[in-house]
């Protein structure tokens, strides 16, 4: 067997909890789906806010955890690029020019590309799902991202806030 051919189903948080930290002591990676499954998992809620700062350029909430996460992984300046009074992107061209070119790109996207293909092109083009891949989950969380974007593609007759903000409530709401 390969990782993530196997699941183990439990009645309660705290008991998946214990098993899945026996299989980690052992070496085996392990996941605890929680509330929401798949789309609330750390990783897919990263990608949702990127999306979202990409939609809603004045969405400063949801760029400084963008760059907080694997986007950027800037968490230890994030505070101080978003006070900067430059603005964001300006203050992030200076730490990290590369992603604020990509953002600005990315951005540009936005009303060419549909959802789906907005959301892979632009993480492959950051080594989003690279850096996903080589988390040592045995590829959980690269799953997980092609998984939400796969959901994003069901859901394309729609735009791209209004995906964001119903798998927002479709991840609170379980």
């Amino acid at each position: 067997l390969r990782h993530g051919q196997v699941a183990v189903l439990c009645r309660t948080n705290p008991l998946a909890h214990a098993y899945a930290e026996t299989l980690r002591a052992c070496g085996i990676p392990a996941l605890c789906l929680r509330r929401g499954g798949i789309l609330a998992a750390p990783e897919c809620r990263r990608v949702l806010e990127y999306l979202r700062c990409l939609a809603d350029p004045d969405d400063r909430d949801a760029l400084a955890i963008a760059l907080a996460g694997p986007v950027a992984d800037l968490g230890s300046v994030v505070a101080s690029i978003m006070a900067d009074p430059r603005g964001p992107l300006d203050a992030l061209a200076v730490f990290r020019p590369e992603v604020a070119g990509a953002i600005a790109r990315h951005r540009s996207w936005v009303q060419r590309l549909r959802p789906a293909d907005l959301a892979r092109r632009s993480l492959e083009e950051l080594g989003y799902l690279e850096a996903c891949a080589a988390l040592p989950d045995g590829g959980i969380a690269e799953r997980n991202v092609l998984g939400l974007v796969e959901r994003i593609e069901e859901l394309r007759d729609r735009g791209l806030l209004q995906i964001i903000d119903d798998l927002v409530t479709e991840i609170d709401s379980e």
